[in-house]
């Protein structure tokens, strides 16, 4: 099973309205940039792949095309759009 989850920065009040207007479901707001410094993202878009132990499994992708790259090898991967990913 795999779950995505945005993360975003700003206010927690912003970032509901944004993720509900865009259908997102889980989503986790930072104080500042302490999730993309602890996975070294540098940049937005940004993809982590964590494993079921909670180890990165994946290099960090950047970029709206390069953050789907990663879920490609998972089990029954399809392409997304990006209107489904929320990648705008």
């Amino acid at each position: 099973m795999v779950t995505f989850v945005v993360i975003g920065s700003g206010t927690v009040e912003a970032n509901r309205t944004w993720a509900t207007e865009h259908g997102v479901g889980d989503l986790l707001v930072q104080e500042g940039s302490e999730i993309a410094a602890r996975y070294r993202v540098r940049g937005t878009p940004g993809a982590v792949l964590i494993d079921a132990d909670g180890r990165i499994a994946a290099r960090v992708a950047g970029g709206p095309l390069a953050i789907r790259e990663p879920f490609m090898d998972l089990p029954n991967a399809k392409p997304l759009t990006p209107q489904a990913s929320g990648v705008v």
